[in-house]
């Protein structure tokens, strides 16, 4: 199966009506683990790396690993550049054959966040590399809704944003900040609506 576009495995996973994991890795040991499980359930998986993976030293070594080892997966893997604030960390992530980029562009201004978005994606579709990008910010430290931390509702994306972002840019994935008001589900996050 091997390395294949976050956009084949998404395209599959929406017309077959299943999720698909997304796990971020640092190192051989979290890399193994995820893509082992992934092969022993015979499913699917967007390995995820972070900004350091591709910036810090011995990144060459690191990344040949990854796309090695993902080549030689028995499932389909995503190898997948997360929440990248920069043009130049998408491109070195295209380079090192990451087959999916994520340009967070969330907390510039709009328009600016648009033209770095266009840029990637054109240089990324040049080399057939799938393109996430974000609109809308959930403020705190992302995801930590736990011990009283209150995201703020005005950075939420709105339906009319994420529209007008994808009609702007023509990405392939869009990431939003939503707030889903269930405190039945999660009586002790903290959540506040």
């Amino acid at each position: 199966m091997s390395l294949i576009t976050m956009k084949e495995i998404l395209k599959e996973s929406i017309e077959k009506k299943y999720a698909v994991g997304a796990f971020d890795t640092m190192d051989r040991v979290f890399t193994e683990a995820i893509l082992n499980a992934a092969e022993k359930k015979g499913v699917p998986v967007i390995l995820m790396i972070v900004p350091p993976c591709v910036e810090e030293p011995g990144a060459d070594l690191f990344m040949s690993y990854l796309v090695d080892r993902c080549e030689k997966s028995t499932v389909p893997v995503a190898l997948h550049l997360d929440h990248s604030p920069s043009y130049e960390n998408c491109m070195k992530a295209i380079h090192y054959g990451c087959t999916s980029v994520m340009f967070d562009g969330s907390s510039l201004p709009y328009e600016e966040n648009v033209a770095i978005t266009k840029k990637v994606i054109e240089a990324a579709h040049a080399c057939g590399v799938t393109v996430e990008a974000e609109i809308g910010h959930v403020s705190g430290h992302e995801g930590n809704m736990l011990d009283g931390n209150v995201a703020d509702q005005s950075a939420f994306t709105t339906v009319e944003e994420a529209k007008k972002f994808y009609e702007d840019t023509g990405v392939d994935c869009l990431a939003v900040a939503i707030f889903i008001n269930n405190s039945s589900r999660c009586p002790s996050s903290g959540i506040s609506p």
